[in-house]
């Protein structure tokens, strides 16, 4: 007998969530061990902050630890805690001025949730080597909270081991075991034991739900659910350190986001006269705070933009779903002047906290206009080699065309660095002005009847890395403009000051050197030569500036100078997402060695890359004004996506792809799969700043997902190649439709 289609589905989540909670009661214990070679034992405290030292491991022995200060926070994911549990903790206090069998220190354990503190009980610790076992029971949790349940360990003493070590040591951690405790049970925790499963089923049945947005196979549906099935239930068994604390997380947002991805279809049906990819982009930005909220990323502070935006982005989208379902024929213009109007207040808030907090410093900025000053008085060459190696953080390493923009302030401000700073963030901010207007002039005319101006407007203000490209000082809004001026003029066949205008973000940061294949491809000779000009000219500029000897140095050494590609979370290309799924764990920047031997894999990558880039924009060379914008869009993320350094903040010249990638996707025959994912990057890429969901850490299944914005950047550049692939046959269909309209014309009676 054949099923039907929703009996497959339930039938198996039912076997998934059965599945589950016969995995629930066989599994072994759960076992956190400080401070093992994966480091997933981070998932559960922050080093330093909750109170655990950098793991260490005795001489001659495999087995590692953690030292503890008098205080240390664990923090326990809720469905960890949904059951009585007993613990076991391995631990020791070994003192220097005792002997191993000797009391070294007395452990106090708490059990904290939300604001309801609870005393587990006080343990002695003696210091011999092999640790002393602390039994004790954790009550039930069976309420979840967004604030996860906390174990607090105290200790009465510490120790400082002196010698340069200023550490207040108190104990040793080796591992904390957890087991169900069946002895303490009741009814409601019997019930309690069916918390994972339940979750595990609904992220199963939410996979089969978002699967049917974007294809309507079912057998790929249901291959998709059973795959998911299939690996949660093995995470339960054989990588429960690892994976317990995203379960629940994942089983709220992905509901949720099913939901917004819906909306976002039924919204756009709604508003015929607005450009689908504005409904799309905005639906799923509003979904961003979510996930910051789920995974206990937002920070409840109403002067913090995240929390912001949490409540601004919410009482839009409650808004527009209550006059869509109440008063239809209004939704259009209440929709996107209630978004315009919360992205714009957003970013003003934003931009504002810049400049009156002076974010970051201008540390970018700063750091090159400092040099600059101190190399024209003789003070140091603008180039230093031995710096790219020893603190490439801080090295100048772009071009010396940097120094010609800067010159202005240097006349201006001298040495008051403060006022530079101001000044050259403001005039990014009014940058920024001409090249929206610039963008609206080029994209207007592409979709005729669609309020394209409004697309723009709302992609560029809820861009949240502008304020972050500001805060640091850098050049990006620079580089941008040129782009722009770039689609301007290629659009208007004015090739000659295209490449002009491509010259200046070349210089200033090379990667958009790629984007001057469009002219070869095109055989658009006079674009060639306008960047040769533009080339010299801004070279001719900058030699006086910098002087000769560091102009030449550059070119022929500090050029050439490459450092290791950057491991840390700011480095969003694929060699950083790639050495971030290597490594053991992540730190902050410019501190974790890169793996070696990735190399020959990311050249691999990266050569592919261009190649395929190249096969289609060339497949697409003589087509029309867009599918030239396309190109011009490819060809700028690629460049981005497989540098060996690109921080987060390097995606905002890649506006220029989006606002392209939109106007091609705003036909009303355009494919929702192309319109969700453009919804998705778009959202993933704008929302926020530097640490939204990650800071500097990562371990586990999170240095994964630390690489959210190089993904959501790979999907831009494939949406772009998409695009242009569909471009031609699309043109060819049309062009044959018209010819047989005018090979068989009509009869009187309207018939062939």
């Amino acid at each position: 007998m054949k099923l039907s289609l929703p009996l497959q589905v339930l039938l198996i989540a039912l076997v998934a969530l059965c599945a589950a909670l016969a995995a629930e009661l066989v599994r072994p214990a759960f076992v956190i061990d400080f401070g093992a070679d994966d480091r997933i034992d981070q998932l559960y405290f922050q080093v330093d902050n909750d109170g655990f030292y950098n793991p260490e491991k005795r001489p001659g022995e495999d087995s590692t630890y953690r030292w503890i200060g008098k205080e240390a926070v664990l923090r326990l994911p809720w469905t960890l805690e949904s059951i009585p549990l007993k613990a076991t903790l391995l631990a020791t206090a070994p003192r220097p001025d005792r002997a191993p069998d000797k009391i070294g220190t007395t452990l106090n354990v708490y059990s904290l949730n939300g604001t309801n503190t609870a005393r587990i009980g006080a343990y002695e610790l003696i210091g011999l080597f092999e640790g002393s076992k602390l039994i004790f029971q954790i009550p039930a949790n069976l309420i979840p909270d967004f604030e996860k349940p906390r174990l607090r360990f105290e200790t009465l003493e510490a120790y400082q081991p002196g010698k340069g070590d200023t550490r207040q040591l108190s104990a040793i951690m080796l591992n904390l075991t957890f087991q169900p405790d069946y002895a303490a049970f009741g009814w409601k925790d019997w019930l309690g034991l069916c918390v994972r499963p339940l979750l595990l089923a609904i992220i199963t049945l939410s996979v089969w739900a978002i699967a049917g947005l974007f294809t309507r196979r079912n057998a790929i549906r249901l291959a998709l659910e059973a795959g998911a099935s299939a690996t949660l239930v093995a995470s339960l068994l054989f990588w429960q350190e690892g994976a317990e604390p995203f379960y629940a997380s994942w089983a709220a947002l992905l509901p949720l986001a099913w939901l917004l991805l819906w909306l976002s279809g039924k919204f756009a049906a709604a508003a015929p006269c607005l450009p689908a990819p504005l409904l799309y982009a905005a639906t799923l930005l509003a979904g961003m705070p979510w996930a910051q909220l789920l995974f206990g990323r937002m920070p409840w502070d109403l002067q913090n933009s995240n929390t912001l935006s949490f409540i601004a982005y919410n009482a839009a989208l409650l808004l527009s779903l209550g006059v869509y379902l109440l008063a239809r024929s209004r939704f259009e213009k209440v929709f996107m002047w209630t978004f315009l109007g919360v992205a714009a207040a957003l970013y003003v808030y934003t931009h504002w906290y810049v400049f009156d907090q002076n974010l970051y410093r201008g540390a970018d900025f700063r750091n090159y206009y400092r040099a600059l000053l101190d190399a024209q008085d003789g003070q140091r060459a603008l180039y230093l080699i031995d710096e790219m190696g020893a603190a490439p953080g801080r090295a100048i390493r772009s071009s010396p065309a940097f120094a010609l923009f800067y010159e202005p302030l240097v006349w201006l401000f001298g040495r008051d660095i403060p006022s530079a700073i101001f000044w050259w963030r403001l005039a990014n901010e009014l940058l920024l002005l001409p090249t929206v207007l610039i963008l609206m002039k080029i994209f207007n005319a592409f979709v005729p009847g669609k309020k394209m101006w409004a697309t723009v407007l709302f992609l560029t203000l809820g861009f949240g890395q502008f304020a972050e490209t500001i805060a640091y000082g850098q050049q990006n809004n620079l580089i941008l403009f040129g782009l722009a001026l770039t689609a301007l003029w290629v659009k208007q066949k004015r090739d000659t000051l295209a490449g002009f205008a491509l010259s200046i973000p070349v210089l200033v940061k090379l990667l958009p050197a790629v984007s001057g294949v469009f002219f070869l491809i095109e055989r658009r000779w006079r674009g060639f030569l306008g960047l040769a000009v533009g080339a010299a000219l801004v070279n001719a500029l900058t030699i006086p500036v910098v002087g000769w000897d560091n102009w030449w140095f550059y070119f022929t050494r500090a050029m050439w100078n490459v450092n290791a590609p950057e491991l840390g979370i700011t480095n969003q290309s694929f060699w950083g997402f790639m050495g971030r799924v290597v490594a053991p764990e992540v730190h902050g920047d410019f501190t974790t060695p890169y793996p070696a031997g990735l190399a020959p894999i990311g050249y691999l990558v990266s050569v592919f890359a261009f190649a395929l880039t190249m096969l289609v924009v060339w497949r697409a060379r003589g087509g029309n004004e867009l599918s030239h914008q396309l190109m011009l869009g490819a060809l700028t993320v690629v460049a981005l996506w497989t540098s060996p350094f690109s921080w987060m903040h390097y995606i905002v010249p890649g506006l220029v792809a989006f606002v392209a990638l939109a106007a091609a996707l705003s036909k009303t025959t355009e494919s929702r799969t192309r319109l969700m994912l453009f919804g998705l990057v778009y959202a993933v890429l704008a929302y926020g700043g530097h640490n939204e969901f990650f800071f500097t850490d990562a371990v586990g299944l999170e240095k994964l997902g630390s690489s959210y914005r190089f993904f959501a950047t790979f999907g831009l550049w494939a949406l772009n190649l998409w695009a242009l692939w569909k471009l031609p046959s699309e043109t060819k269909s049309a062009s044959s439709v018209a010819s047989k309209a005018v090979a068989l014309p009509l009869t009187t009676d309207g018939q062939k």
